[in-house]
C-alpha cells in the first residue's frame, strides 16, 4: 500500500518522571491504513508512549499533529475526540454487563419509548460478528468469557466505533497459534478500513507477521525506523539489544530450531547481560564441577546460576554439543578414573563418591566413555 495520508504525527515527545527520562525527544508518523509496530524490551519505554498517544500521560515536552492539526497539552479528551482507541491486553470491559452492552456502551439505541434496545443490540452485535467471523452469544456476561473471546469484544469495540487511530498493547501475547491467525486476519481488516494501527510489542516474530512498519525502541528513544521488508532478524536484534554481531549470533544460536526462533522474550532472558552470555555457562560448569557427588539435575543447576533451564540446556547445547546431565557423568567418569587408582576404595564406593549410587550403573556409563568396565581400567592401570 502507497501510504500518503498522515492521521498522526509525533514530534520530539519527551516524559520525564524526576530525573529520570522516559520518552526522549520521539517522532514518528503514523499513515491511513498502516500498521505500525513499535518494538521494544521491557523498560524501553513503550507503555509511556502508548499512554500519551491515548492521552491518558501528557508529554512534558513536543507536540502531537493529527489531520493537519497541532494539538499542545494533549489528553484524553483530544484523543478521544480525534478518533483513537486502545486495546490492553488486560481487558478494559464490564465484567457483569453482557458482550452486546459493552460493544455498544457508548452508543446505545434506544426504542420509541426512550428506553434502551436490546433486541436492537442483539440484532446489531450479531451483524458485527457475522462480519468479523466471531462466534459469540450477545447477551453472554462479559465474566463468563475466556481471555480470547474478551479481546474479541474488545476488537469488534473498536470495529463499530469506526475509529481513525488504534493502539494496542501486545495484546497477542497469551495467544495460540489459532487465535494469533485470526486475530492478525481481523487487525489486517481495520486497516483495510483505513484505519492506523500502532501495535506496540517486545515479540519480532509478531512484528514480522503483522507490520508494515517497524520501529525499534530502547531507553526511551526511537532507534530506528523502517519497512518491514527493510528489517533483518540481525538488524531487529542490533537495534534492540544494543550489542555487537558477536553477542547477536550467540543469542540467535540461544534459539536455534525452537518454534518460535524471533522471540524477542527469549532473547532477552538468554542473553540477560546481553553480551556476557557465556558467564551463565561458565557459572553451571563451575558448580556441576565442585558438587558431582550431589544430586543435581539441570533445574537445579539452572537455579543456582539464576537462569532457565530451559535456556541453560540450550547454552550446553549450542557451545559444548551436550546437554546439562551428559556433561555431568561424562565430570562424574573423569573424576572417578583417578579415585579408580586407589585400589582401597571399592567399585561401588568410587560409584558413591561421584554421586552415582547404583554400581552396575556406573558400570555402564564407564565402559560407554571409557570402552572399558571399571575393573579392566583401573587392571590396566595397575598393569
Amino acid at each position: 500500500m502507497d501510504y500518503k495520508e498522515v492521521v498522526i504525527k509525533v514530534c520530539n515527545a519527551t516524559k520525564k518522571y524526576g530525573s529520570k527520562t522516559v520518552i526522549d525527544s520521539v517522532s514518528l508518523s503514523l499513515y491511513k491504513g498502516e500498521i505500525h509496530c513499535i518494538l521494544g524490551a521491557k523498560g524501553a519505554g513503550k507503555t509511556t508512549l502508548m499512554k500519551m498517544l491515548s492521552g491518558v500521560v501528557s508529554a512534558d515536552d513536543g507536540f502531537f499533529e493529527i489531520d493537519n492539526r497541532i494539538m499542545n497539552n494533549f489528553n484524553l479528551e483530544k484523543a478521544i475526540n480525534s478518533g483513537i482507541k486502545s486495546i490492553y491486553s488486560d481487558h478494559c470491559l464490564m465484567q457483569e454487563m453482557s458482550v452486546s452492552e459493552n460493544i455498544f456502551i457508548s452508543n446505545y439505541t434506544s426504542n420509541k419509548l426512550g428506553f434502551l434496545s436490546y433486541r436492537k443490540l442483539k440484532k446489531d452485535t450479531f451483524e458485527i460478528f457475522e462480519q468479523m467471523g466471531i462466534d459469540i452469544d450477545p447477551n453472554t456476561l462479559v465474566v463468563n468469557l475466556n481471555n480470547f473471546e474478551k479481546l474479541l469484544v474488545q476488537i469488534a469495540r473498536v470495529y463499530v466505533s469506526q475509529s481513525k487511530i488504534i493502539l494496542m498493547d501486545d495484546i497477542f501475547l497469551y495467544l495460540d497459534t489459532s487465535q494469533k491467525v485470526k486475530m492478525f486476519k481481523l487487525i489486517k481488516s481495520f486497516s483495510k478500513k483505513g484505519m492506523g494501527v500502532i501495535y506496540f510489542t517486545n515479540s519480532i516474530e509478531d512484528a514480522f507477521e503483522i507490520a508494515d512498519t517497524i520501529s525499534v525502541m530502547r531507553d526511551g528513544k526511537l532507534h530506528s525506523t523502517r519497512s518491514r521488508k527493510e528489517f533483518s532478524v540481525e538488524i531487529i536484534i542490533q537495534e534492540l539489544l544494543g550489542c555487537d554481531i558477536t553477542s547477536i549470533e550467540g543469542c540467535l544460536n540461544l534459539i536455534r530450531g525452537e518454534e518460535n526462533p524471533m522471540s524477542f522474550l527469549k532473547l532477552v532472558e538468554a542473553s540477560e547481560t546481553n553480551d556476557n552470555i557465556m558467564e551463565y555457562l561458565n557459572a553451571a560448569i563451575s558448580y556441576i564441577n565442585e558438587n558431582l557427588e550431589e544430586d543435581l539435575s539441570p533445574q537445579l543447576v539452572a537455579d543456582k546460576v539464576h537462569l532457565s533451564s530451559g535456556y541453560l540446556m540450550m547454552l550446553f547445547r549450542n557451545f559444548l554439543g551436550t546437554s546439562i546431565m551428559e556433561y555431568t557423568y561424562k565430570m562424574r567418569i573423569h573424576k572417578s578414573k583417578e579415585l579408580l587408582k586407589d585400589k582401597s576404595l571399592k567399585i561401588y564406593q568410587v560409584a558413591q563418591r561421584v554421586g552415582i549410587a547404583n554400581s552396575q550403573y556406573f558400570s555402564v556409563l564407564f565402559k560407554k566413555e571409557t570402552s572399558m568396565s571399571p575393573k579392566e581400567y583401573r587392571n590396566a592401570y595397575s598393569a
